[in-house]
């Protein structure tokens, strides 16, 4: 089952039941609507607010995220840094999510390896003031109250993880480009959630992504058996989404 429904998050997380997700994959918005050489626009989301405000706004839904999630559930959040690191968005987010009760699982920092959009050196040239451009973002992982998955329910099931993919996902470093897409100004590759999907759960289980976009974590379950759930504002963008999950993989 792959599903996503036009709603704002904070809502459709209340619609859910207690503990009935097993991950949570998402990339909120990074708050950089105001960033001078690095703005994001969404349709239907104004990406600037006051920091105050953005943590707010966050710390309602990861309330929320905490009490659907199943106790052995994970979340992971893929957030990046405002104003070359000198906002440390990672670290804000850490602190609100152990404050809500989450647990650290996991830092995993994803380096992008382009510097396509980032081209603000500061003091060119000069020690004045040179800017540090950062070409990575980090993909945090909480769980909720057991690091260990003991649930009843997956002692019945097998993993479908290769050799190959668990000694690439257990590195914390974690090496891909990211990826364009037409409508969305996200660059959230599929081999993010890939990799998430396949380190933190089984066949079968339940992922929701909360800030769904235009889908790419339901395309990750759609081709890796799992169940998903996607919540999104945009019309636009639960279009596109909707459409491509009716392709055959």
């Amino acid at each position: 089952m792959v599903t996503i429904e036009k709603i704002d998050c904070l809502q459709g997380m209340r619609n859910l039941k207690d503990d009935s997700i097993n991950l949570i994959i998402t990339s909120p918005p990074y708050n950089v609507g105001k960033e001078k050489h690095n703005p994001i626009f969404y349709n239907s989301y104004i990406d600037s607010k006051s920091l105050r405000k953005y943590l707010l706004f966050l710390q309602e839904r990861f309330c929320e995220a905490y009490r659907i999630l199943t106790p052995d559930g994970r979340i992971a959040v893929n957030i990046g840094a405002k104003k070359n690191g000198r906002q440390p968005l990672n670290y804000f987010v850490m602190k609100m999510m152990e404050i809500t009760g989450f647990k650290v699982f996991a830092q995993i920092i994803w380096s992008k390896g382009n510097t396509s959009r980032n081209s603000a050196f500061g003091s060119y040239l000069s020690p004045s003031c040179p800017s540090f451009i950062t070409t990575f973002e980090y993909i945090l992982v909480f769980y909720k109250k057991s690091a260990k998955l003991l649930s009843e329910y997956h002692k019945t099931k097998n993993s479908d993880l290769t050799k190959e993919e668990f000694v690439k996902g257990a590195r914390s470093l974690w090496e891909f480009p990211g990826k364009k897409h037409e409508i969305h100004p996200a660059a959230f590759p599929l081999e993010l959630p890939l990799r998430l999907i396949k380190m933190l759960t089984y066949p079968g289980d339940m992922v929701l992504d909360p800030f769904a976009g235009i889908g790419t974590v339901g395309d990750a379950c759609k081709l890796l058996n799992r169940d998903f759930l996607g919540f999104e504002i945009d019309s636009t963008y639960v279009k596109y989404a909707r459409k491509k999950y009716l392709k055959k993989y």
